[in-house]
């Protein structure tokens, strides 16, 4: 498919919900506290895509297409591609960009590009104030690739969320999908063409603090999660106290650093970090993402995080 500043039709901004649902094939609908959400898969000319869209008071204000395939395409250019090559190709064309937290925007337009492990992996539009007359229409639920779903809380600066070795969060690495399920708000199963990744959000409801929404990625073989990654929100984070989080990490190589002196063994790459001792990789800004130990042996590890040198 070849996309564009628009979303493809059927999908138009301020569409009705209910007319949307009768064109999506085993539509998921939820109701939120503020929107309504709507999932499944949409016929673009006779190809089946998966979807999620946002709504308020009934209309569609943002939607996502989650899985680029290869063939793809953002105005004649290639997608999936390095994050950086694409900017460049755009920039070719004089479109401008900018790179926010997990991402790329097109300057002055709706569409976002979510980034993972450095290459282009998902597009969204969110509706601009000209292409919706429903309010707030410019806040993009997507963003982070966190559509459709409860919008995580922004810690004040001077609070933080720290994580270790072990992964502090109600997930079960190496747990069973039906186990993990039971664990998340809102979920759903991302297929790829490497395989099939349950996809879902953390709600951490404590009485005595504000509610918390992280966005819990996790590949499944077998029918066990044998990965944790915990997309970052725009929190203060930090692992084993160096700074990691979009609104206050570092550049990757003084994170590197920073851990090193910390007495970690990194192996440091052009978006992000390997600590090959404790089966974790962070892009900082991004993500953290915790390997089961017990289902991959340190060569898979490495082989499935390390990037071939050159």
């Amino acid at each position: 498919m070849d996309f564009s500043t628009h979303p493809p039709k059927p999908l138009e901004f301020g569409k009705n919900i209910d007319d949307l649902e009768s064109q999506i094939a085993n539509p998921f609908r939820m109701p939120l506290i503020s929107m309504e959400t709507l999932s499944g898969a949409a016929d673009f000319n006779g190809q089946m895509r998966y979807v999620k869209l946002a709504f308020r008071d009934g209309r569609l204000f943002d939607c996502e297409i989650p899985s680029l395939e290869p063939g793809d395409t953002f105005l004649g250019i290639p997608v999936p591609m390095r994050a950086t090559k694409f900017q460049n190709e755009l920039k070719k064309r004089d479109i401008s960009t900018k790179k926010e937290s997990g991402g790329i925007t097109i300057t002055d337009t709706g569409v976002s590009f979510y980034v993972f492990e450095g290459e282009i992996a998902t597009i969204g539009w969110t509706a601009t104030d000209s292409q919706t007359e429903t309010p707030d229409s410019t806040q993009n639920c997507l963003e982070n690739d966190q559509s459709a779903s409860p919008q995580p809380k922004t810690t004040p600066a001077n609070e933080s969320t720290n994580f270790t070795g072990d992964l502090p969060l109600p997930f079960k690495l190496g747990g069973t999908v039906e186990e993990n399920i039971a664990l998340l708000d809102d979920y759903f199963f991302n297929k790829k063409g490497s395989g099939t990744d349950l996809e879902g959000f953390l709600v951490i409801d404590d009485d005595c603090a504000e509610e918390e929404v992280w966005k819990i990625v996790s590949i499944i073989e077998d029918d066990t999660c044998v990965t944790a990654r915990v997309d970052f929100n725009n929190e203060n984070v930090t692992f084993l106290g160096v700074p990691i989080g979009p609104d206050n990490c570092l550049p990757v190589e003084e994170t590197a650093q920073a851990l090193e002196a910390k007495g970690l063994k990194v192996i440091t790459q052009e978006y992000g970090l390997v600590l090959p001792d404790h089966y974790i990789t962070i892009e900082p800004g991004d993500f953290i993402c915790y390997w089961d130990q017990t289902y991959w042996s340190h060569e898979e590890f490495l082989a499935e995080t390390v990037e071939p040198e050159d």
